[in-house]
């Protein structure tokens, strides 16, 4: 997390990304109601060569952090060969897995000692009938928990271990005991906010959620949602390992009493998203156009050239005028990093607050 702090130092500087989501396949084994990757059309996959050159352009750039993503990146046979690419380009190397079944104890095992450092297993609720059903699977709370504790009893010192929670208005209310239990296992809370499901990573569905259940967060009592972010703040200052800022809160605040989640983003430029044949994607909602439509790819031999050139800022524009909003973490904490500057020194202060988890 240390190594993450210096990261964000040098894109406040230099404007040079932050982190780059690298989505390394879009198969699954989950199809949890909230995501839209089964409905993705099938992007070709790149082969270890390729990685390599994705690897060595990201790093000409001065990327701090790659997070592997997808689908499940579990799945890939050559997860482990791929995490080695990145980890001797020194990178933070970041992985995000649902924690099924598939992750056994010694994939895990080739992952760490290839130089994974940071890792986050989905986990919403502790009701395992719930999330079964939510993922449309078996043991998926058992299975997430299962991989939480193996890495946290066998590598509690590599780096980030974390549970990473998608808030919706089905468990919002559950947060702070939800925030408890992650605290006393011993591992980070990172809660994922979305506003509405992934459809062909494209468009979004604000009603998506009703039609599970799952009605959007802004309709939630405005009462109730006081008194449960009353309880957050009081772990927050309490120092629980929550990993995200102060900002996301304020701004999950105002999108529950307003319905409205514009801000002035920069996706694109200080943090982007990779599609497994390579093409860039200025963030997640723009995967399938960035791949019917490429602007320019990782891979390429003119990526840097082309990445800092005109027409992919203008690209980016065009994306950030068009975009309604949103509430991802993953695209808001870099942004404050660079725009606010007490948003630094309160990573700085986590990154020794947490020093179990520095690196």
């Amino acid at each position: 997390m240390l190594k993450y702090a210096f990261g964000a130092l040098r894109t406040l500087l230099f404007r040079t990304p932050l982190n780059v989501r690298l989505w390394v396949t879009m198969r699954c084994n989950y199809r949890c109601q909230t995501c839209g990757i089964p409905e993705v059309k099938p992007i070709p996959e790149m082969g270890l060569d390729e990685f390599d050159q994705v690897a060595a352009n990201l790093s000409r750039l001065g990327v701090s952090q790659v997070v592997l993503t997808g689908g499940e990146a579990f799945l890939r046979s050559d997860i482990v060969e791929i995490i080695r690419l990145f980890a001797d380009r020194h990178f933070i190397v970041r992985i995000q897995t649902n924690g099924g079944a598939h992750v056994t104890e010694d994939l895990l095992r080739r992952s760490y000692k290839a130089g994974l450092q940071d890792i986050g297993i989905s986990l919403d609720t502790l009701d395992e009938e719930a999330y079964d059903k939510f993922c449309g699977t078996k043991d998926a709370v058992k299975n997430a928990l299962r991989v939480l504790r193996l890495c946290l009893s066998k590598y509690p010192s590599r780096g980030v271990i974390s549970a990473n929670v998608v808030i919706s208005k089905k468990n919002f209310y559950d947060l702070p005991a939800m925030m408890d239990f992650v605290q006393d296992l011993g591992a980070c809370f990172v809660p994922c906010i979305m506003t509405g499901k992934f459809s062909e990573l494209g468009k979004s569905e604000p009603d998506y959620f009703q039609s599970f259940g799952l009605p959007d967060l802004y309709q939630a009592d405005p009462s109730r949602a006081e008194q449960i972010f009353a309880e957050i703040d009081t772990r927050v200052q309490k120092g629980y390992r929550i990993l995200t800022t102060s900002r996301i809160w304020d701004d999950l605040r105002r999108y529950m009493r307003t319905g409205d989640c514009r801000w002035r983003c920069l996706a694109g430029e200080i943090s982007f998203d990779i599609t497994p044949d390579g093409a860039i994607a200025p963030c997640s909602d723009t995967l399938q156009a960035a791949y019917e439509q490429p602007v320019l790819n990782a891979k390429s031999s003119d990526f840097i050239e082309r990445f800092k050139g005109s027409g992919y800022r203008e690209k980016c524009r065009s994306y950030q005028n068009e975009c309604q909003g949103c509430l991802y973490g993953c695209y808001r904490d870099p942004f404050y990093l660079v725009t606010d500057l007490r948003i630094p020194f309160e990573v700085f202060l986590k990154s020794i607050r947490f020093k179990k988890f520095l690196h």
